[in-house]
C-alpha cells in the first residue's frame, strides 16, 4: 500500500552507508610514511619520503588488503583502473612520494579487513 509521506512536493535525500563506513590508517618510521583509506566503493593510498616504485603502477600492484582472517586480496583482484601519481627524486628512477585512488568493481565489506598491505608495510585501519 502507497502512503503519502506529505501533502506537497518535497525532496528527499538518502546517504548510503557506505561514507559511514570509512576507515583510515597511517604508517610513519624514519622519514617515511603511508596512509590509507578504504571504504565500501573505493580505495585510496599515499606513500611519501621516498619510495620503491619507478611508477604508480608498480604501487597499486604492490597494495593488498589484509583481512581480519589472515587472507591477503591484492588489490589489482578487486579494482578496476586508478588514477594517481607520484613525483621523482633528482637522483634516481625511484618515485619520493606516489598515491593512487581506485573504485572497487563490487562492494567492499570495511569490516572484514584489519590493514591496507603496501609491500612489506601494513596500514592498520580504524
Amino acid at each position: 500500500m502507497d502512503t503519502a509521506v506529505t501533502n506537497h512536493p518535497a525532496i528527499l535525500t538518502f546517504q548510503p552507508s557506505a561514507v559511514s563506513q570509512t576507515l583510515t590508517g597511517s604508517y610513519r618510521q624514519d622519514g617515511f610514511s603511508a596512509q590509507a583509506v578504504l571504504s565500501p566503493l573505493s580505495i585510496y593510498v599515499e606513500v611519501s619520503g621516498g619510495t620503491a616504485y619507478r611508477d604508480t603502477e608498480e604501487l597499486v600492484s604492490d597494495t593488498s588488503l589484509l583481512l581480519r582472517d589472515g587472507s591477503i586480496l591484492p588489490a589489482v583482484d578487486l579494482i578496476f583502473g586508478f588514477t594517481g601519481g607520484g613525483s621523482h627524486n633528482t637522483e634516481d628512477a625511484y618515485l619520493s612520494s606516489a598515491d593512487f585512488t581506485s573504485q572497487f568493481q563490487d562492494l567492499l565489506d570495511v569490516s572484514q579487513v584489519a590493514a591496507v598491505q603496501v609491500g612489506d608495510i601494513q596500514i592498520p585501519l580504524e
